[in-house]
């Protein structure tokens, strides 16, 4: 039995998953639900500019301070989870979360970050695929 692997017993089969699988799906679900926080992140900044025109931020006659305060909050918490939502995308991608900055730079930034093609993952600067002679 070995102790570097946990078993899971499923239908009464068991299988193993290294630590290397575990990573590997992991990154599968990253890749396909991240657009949830950046979806949540559009909402929640769209909700919070409502708030702030209710609050008055944008009428000369009568304004509400708490009002402005909780949709630059809501607005605030939004555009932090958009882009957490796109560190997720530039990380499936194999890149740096770091470019997810970008999205702070209007559509284009986010132009820029959907058509961002993966990293090529090889170690080595040449092509593995020699032949064999």
């Amino acid at each position: 039995m070995t102790f570097y692997k946990k078993r899971w017993h499923n239908h009464g089969r068991s299988t193993s998953m290294t630590l290397q699988e575990k990573f590997d799906t992991r990154q599968d679900y990253l890749r396909k639900n991240f657009y949830w926080c950046i979806f949540g992140g559009f909402a929640l900044q769209c909700v919070g500019g409502s708030f702030q025109c209710l609050g008055g931020s944008m009428s000369q006659t009568r304004t509400y301070p708490p009002l402005i305060i909780f949709g630059w909050a809501i607005y605030l918490a939004g555009t932090a989870l958009l882009l957490i939502g796109f560190a997720f995308y530039a990380k499936s991608k194999g890149r740096n979360p770091v470019w997810s900055l970008l999205a702070l730079a209007s559509i284009i930034g986010w132009v820029i970050l959907i058509f961002l093609k993966p990293k090529n993952t090889s170690t080595s600067g040449q092509d593995n695929s020699k032949i064999d002679r």
